[in-house]
């Protein structure tokens, strides 16, 4: 199957677009910004506030149906960012939800790339779990494998939360260039098993199918040049 491209955000608009919804338990809310981005001109951020315990979130205003297991689909979500927090006590999680909104799952488990960095302590709405938290002072990719969301409609949202005290000046995380993709793949799984063929050890490989260009056919811009040779002889053309 040809790839599909469910949600592709780059935060092109000066407001939170209709594509998305967010909320917060007090004033302070996601926003876009034009300080950072990963691609012009803006990227969704969400401040580090210092006087109060916030709970800003992020989430798709609809559901993307992730493409049913009968194909073999390779489905990820990805986006680039970078965040300035209070280090393990602010940050931020990426949580998906399959009931439209009305509980959600903290995507880590499922990370492949740019994982997690540290955890958060008492003091605010994601306390005691992993997050992004600290300084990453440049733009940086996560890769979530949604493969086993396979069929099912989900939702994505970004949450970010701070106890009340402590942030650095202009603190909070930036996120831009958010992509659902899916792609066609196979999935292999090699084993390694001991003589008496119980199982050591594996590994999975996902080779992702690219589109096929087709073929193009060949084409003569300029006729070779008449050549004369006795019987038996040989000549070129090009």
């Amino acid at each position: 199957f040809a790839p599909v491209t469910h949600l592709n955000e780059t935060v092109p608009a000066a407001s939170i677009p209709a594509a998305w919804t967010a909320t917060s338990t007090t004033a302070t809310v996601w926003t876009t910004s034009t300080t950072f981005s990963n691609s012009a001109p803006n990227a969704f951020f969400a401040p580090n506030s210092s006087t109060a315990a916030t709970d800003l979130q992020l989430a798709t205003t609809n559901s993307y149906t992730i493409l049913p297991n009968t194909v073999s689909n390779y489905t990820t979500l990805s986006f680039w960012h970078r965040f300035n927090t209070e280090s393990g006590w602010d940050g931020g999680v990426v949580e998906i939800s399959t009931n439209g909104g009305t509980t959600w799952s903290d995507l880590g488990s499922k990370m492949i790339e740019g994982k997690y960095n540290g955890s958060l302590g008492t003091g605010s709405a994601l306390s005691g779990r992993q997050a992004f938290t600290g300084l990453i002072n440049s733009f940086m990719k996560t890769t979530v494998d949604l493969s086993s969301y396979a069929g099912q409609a989900v939702k994505i949202r970004f949450r970010f939360a701070s106890d009340n005290n402590t942030a650095p000046a202009g603190g909070g995380w930036f996120v831009d260039d958010i992509l659902l993709y899916s792609e066609p793949a196979v999935f292999i799984r090699s084993s390694v098993f001991n003589s008496s063929s119980v199982r050591q050890s594996f590994a999975d490989t996902i080779p992702r199918i690219f589109p096929s260009v087709g073929c193009i056919p060949a084409a003569i811009s300029t006729q070779p040049v008449n050549a004369t040779v006795c019987a038996g002889a040989s000549t070129s053309f090009s």
